[in-house]
């Protein structure tokens, strides 16, 4: 917290990327598996895509479902912290996203 905070920060946050990306990852390969309904997909692509027919178009760019499963890439999540200010001369955010413990020499 200390790198993205100062005296006039406003906002603070904090993402265990980890175990939010392990929800992502396992869903999005569940929902593009053979057979499954197209329409479950789309539901995790952001809203502001502005796509016709997402869950179809969407699809035919990625196949979802070679994702490894997430224990073989979770080495590369591990945590955000974030914070933000604002001033007359505008806005900031700082981010600060150390490198994971997995992927250290």
């Amino acid at each position: 917290a200390q790198k993205v905070t100062g005296p006039s920060s406003c906002l603070v946050g904090y993402e265990n990327d980890l175990e939010s990306m392990r929800d992502v990852v396992e869903s999005l390969r569940q929902a593009s598996g053979p057979g499954t309904n197209t329409a479950a997909g789309s539901s995790m692509l952001p809203a502001g895509m502005n796509l016709s027919g997402p869950a179809r178009i969407f699809r035919d760019w990625v196949d979802f479902s070679q994702l490894p499963p997430f224990d073989k890439i979770s080495k590369f999540f591990h945590f955000t912290i974030y914070g933000g200010s604002a001033t007359v001369d505008g806005l900031t955010l700082k981010m600060f996203a150390p490198v994971p413990p997995g992927l250290k020499p």
